[in-house]
């Protein structure tokens, strides 16, 4: 089953402790704490789960140790993180 939830996605994630196979965040550009909202949601997740960001080109995450890629699309960013490859051995 699929739960869709068109919301804050910070204020929804600290409400439940509910573990999601996917979540999809897209935040206003000037978003104050982007390291907070992908520490919640990769909390959020099982360990194969996926989180995918959108953001704006002046934001790089592919440092982050679960960000496994960052695509671009004009003047919008998405990043893609899971657990996996933040606990992956062959991780850098």
């Amino acid at each position: 089953a699929i739960k869709t939830s068109f919301s804050d996605a910070e204020r929804f994630l600290k409400k439940t402790m509910h573990r999601w196979d996917f979540i999809f965040a897209d935040p206003p550009y000037d978003y104050p704490d982007y390291t907070g909202l992908i520490a919640l949601a990769l909390d959020r997740l099982p360990e194969d789960g996926l989180f995918v960001l959108e953001h704006g080109v002046d934001h790089n995450f592919t440092d982050h140790p679960a960000c496994f890629d960052q695509r671009r699309y004009g003047s919008v960013h998405m990043s893609f993180f899971s657990l996996e490859t933040q606990l992956s051995p062959n991780a850098e």
